[in-house]
This record gives C-alpha cells, sequence and structure tokens, in this order.
C-alpha cells in the first residue's frame, strides 16, 4: 500500500514541457547534468525545476546548486521540514539570504526565483523525487586582507583550485547516488576553458567527461536580471538572440564548451533579493566588504565570468 501511496504522489507533479529533454536523459549515460544558468533571473531557475522534474520521471535524482557549503545543514533542514512558515523563517536565516553580511551570496543566487526554487525541491523531495539538496559553492576564510581555502592549508584563494574544489564536493555528494542535476553559473559549467582564461579549468571540467553532459540556460530577447556587476548590484539589461522554441539542442562537435544549449524560448526578468526574516533585502550590496584576494573570484563581480566567450 506505501508503495502504490508513493507512486500515486510521485505522479501528482506537473512538469512544464522541455522539447527534447526526455530524449537526451534516456539517451544519456551521465551521471551529472550540469545546467549553466545566468544569476539573478525568473526564468532560469524555473527552467532548472523542470528539468529536474522531468529527469526524476525514471528514477530520483540528486540536485546540486551553487550555494555556501556551509548552509547545507539549513537546507538539509528545510527539506525534511513540513515546509511551513516557521520552516521558511528559519531556512531565511542561512547564509545564501542573510542581508548585510560578509559571506552574502552577492550576485544573483540570493534571489526570490532560487527561493521559489527551493519550495520546488521541497516538494518534489516530498513526493520522492528528489533525494537530496547539496550545495557546493566551497567555503573560504578571510585572514591577512585576503580569501584563503581551508582546505588547502589557508592557501590564498586561487580560482583553478576553488574550481577544482566544486568539483570535488559534487563528486564526494555522488558517491553511492544515481544521476545530479547541478545548478551552477555557466562559467563553472563549461567543458573547456575561455578565450580570455586559457590557463583557467572551469569547474565541469574537473568531471569525468564520459559521464557528464554541460547545458548552457539561454534566453531570446531583450531582457534583465538583478546581478552585480563593474557598475555595481541592480537590475542590469540583458539582450540574447536565441530564436529557438522551448526545447534542448545537442551539439554536434565534442570539442564545444557545453554538451548543448537548453532555450528558453523567451526573455529573461529581474528576479529580485528574497527578503530575510528581518525584512531586509536588496540593500546589503552597499555594505562596505573587505577586497577580494582575486577578482575572478569576487561575489560582487563574478557575473563577469558567468556568460560564455
Amino acid at each position: 500500500m506505501l508503495l502504490t501511496l508513493l507512486a500515486t504522489t510521485a505522479s501528482a507533479l506537473s512538469c512544464q514541457p522541455v522539447d527534447g529533454f526526455a530524449e537526451v536523459v534516456a539517451a544519456s549515460r551521465a551521471r551529472w547534468i550540469v545546467a549553466g544558468e545566468r544569476h539573478g533571473t525568473n526564468e532560469m531557475p524555473a527552467m532548472f525545476a523542470d528539468l529536474v522534474c522531468l529527469a526524476s520521471r525514471a528514477a530520483p535524482v540528486v540536485v546540486a546548486v551553487e550555494q555556501p557549503e556551509q548552509d547545507q545543514p539549513a537546507i538539509d533542514a528545510y527539506l525534511n521540514s513540513d515546509g511551513g512558515e516557521e520552516a521558511e523563517a528559519a531556512f531565511l536565516r542561512a547564509t545564501m539570504w542573510r542581508a548585510g553580511q560578509p559571506d552574502s551570496v552577492l550576485d544573483g543566487r540570493s534571489s526570490q526565483a532560487m527561493f521559489r526554487l527551493f519550495r520546488n525541491l521541497w516538494e518534489q523531495h516530498k513526493h520522492g523525487r528528489v533525494v537530496r539538496v547539496i550545495a557546493f559553492e566551497p567555503g573560504l576564510n578571510y585572514k591577512n586582507g585576503a580569501f584563503r581555502m581551508p582546505w588547502l592549508d589557508d592557501k590564498p584563494v586561487d580560482q583553478s583550485d576553488f574550481e577544482q574544489r566544486m568539483a570535488g564536493l559534487l563528486q564526494n555528494s555522488a558517491s553511492g547516488t544515481g544521476r545530479m542535476l547541478v545548478l551552477t553559473g555557466s562559467a563553472h559549467a563549461r567543458q573547456k576553458p575561455m578565450d580570455q582564461f586559457p590557463n583557467l579549468r572551469p569547474m565541469a571540467s574537473f568531471l569525468p567527461r564520459d559521464e557528464t553532459l554541460t547545458l548552457l540556460l539561454t534566453s531570446h530577447g531583450k531582457g534583465n536580471a538583478w546581478n552585480c556587476l563593474e557598475a555595481g548590484c541592480g537590475v542590469h539589461q540583458v539582450e540574447e538572440h536565441s530564436p529557438h522554441r522551448r526545447g534542448v539542442v545537442l551539439e554536434r562537435h565534442p570539442d564545444q564548451p557545453f554538451s548543448g544549449t537548453v532555450f528558453l524560448g523567451t526573455a529573461l526578468t529581474a528576479s529580485t533579493p528574497q527578503k530575510s526574516p528581518s525584512g531586509s533585502a536588496g540593500s546589503w550590496y552597499r555594505v562596505e566588504r573587505a577586497p577580494p584576494a582575486d577578482p575572478i573570484l569576487s561575489r560582487d563581480g563574478r557575473d563577469r565570468l558567468d556568460r560564455p566567450s
């Protein structure tokens, strides 16, 4: 009877169709499906939620999101909660949502759309479709004027070591599990370096190539995103021209930076920061912060790397 109840509950989930994705999943042996997004939009986390829902029809999946690894206990607690107001208020005290803190997420990943994604993943977890949600942004220490990597004896941050650590956290979390779907900035989702950073291996390039499928999420038309660029944090215009209906198209040449493209078929709209229990949101980017050790790693400038060359 329990199995019947679980099957009925799982089938009640509704996924928005994404042309070609079911066929890609069925034909792929990929253990990791990595989706590269532009942070700070409504549409890309929503698309990722649909990809998770569609992929988990065959078997439950693990999900990984580019959020601080120190927030793992908060994510676990929320997923295993009743999802009510008290549980959400407790979850919103996690680092990823906290306004004005030096370790806050400053590039659009603390958006309202990201919070809605977590609500969706909570529901899929309750339906038996999502086993667990993993946070895989490595935690850093700030000492003597520089960000440092505690897993390398507090060595000053090196972006290649940071990318490798991200991949390591994914691999460690995937041990003994089935397929994992990963949402991250598109710079980390590449399988080859950018032309302007030829010696910087992205996170996805450290995953086993024959077990990894990387997909670039792309929009069509003039839109906007809430993120932090050199000009500051806020709503910035985005214009992409990908006149393709909503769906997935794989690359024919294996030397491309992505295995394929997920076309949203629409323009992007900005998703502003999620309010914390204190009611604050969106003003924390004016807080004076310690300078990063490496401009590439700068949390308030990382979106400069989050699009392909």
